[in-house]
């Protein structure tokens, strides 16, 4: 059973997680003793920050339907990898304890609700909503996104060459896809 809400996003009361339960996954999975939880806002996912004794991480809760294994989630990770490794400050996936998966089942105690998790390295920052923008910020900032999409094009050209991206298979349904942009249209009265 799928437990999303009409707008599509993860319907958070039939999944009720405490602290607690996301600490108690975070150690079983990835062995890393939490030091504190923060809720973050999630479109799809139920998100957390988990902050341990040196290091901050996001963990993502998937919803049931979610495949860590399928063709887009394997590319979207292996994207990340490579932008890391070309020198680009993006979240990266963590292996769980096993070294090899990046994506991992794990039962919430008493609700015995399974669930697919993939926890990230945290990037702290701001968003560009919270910085105070005068016209000389605009103009510095639009300069610098053009330079980094340059940039990241160029990196993924060199994966896409390694890789034959176009063998990868997204889902035409996938709202995130440029052509069903006109569909965002029906979700816009959920943003102020």
């Amino acid at each position: 059973m799928d437990h999303a809400n009409e707008s599509g996003t993860f319907n958070e009361s039939v999944l009720n997680l405490s602290c607690e339960d996301v600490a108690d996954a975070v150690k079983t999975l990835y062995n890393v003793t939490v030091k504190s939880v923060k809720k973050l806002y999630g479109y799809d996912d139920l998100n957390f920050r988990i902050n341990s004794h040196n290091e901050s991480f996001v963990l993502k809760v998937k919803q049931q339907k979610y495949d860590g294994a399928s063709q887009q989630a394997v590319l979207t990770k292996k994207i990340m990898k490579h932008l890391n490794a070309d020198g680009f400050r993006v979240p990266v996936a963590v292996t769980t304890i096993n070294g090899k998966d990046v994506t991992a089942s794990y039962v919430f105690g008493d609700n015995k609700t399974q669930r697919q998790l993939e926890m990230f390295t945290y990037l702290p920052g701001k968003s560009i909503l919270e910085l105070k923008l005068s016209p000389e910020i605009l103009v510095d900032t639009a300069r610098d996104v053009g330079v980094l999409f340059g940039s990241v094009t160029k990196s993924l050209e060199k994966l896409n060459n390694l890789l034959s991206i176009e063998n990868y298979v997204v889902s035409s349904s996938d709202i995130w896809q440029t052509q069903n942009f006109p569909q965002v249209r029906s979700y816009l009265h959920f943003v102020k």
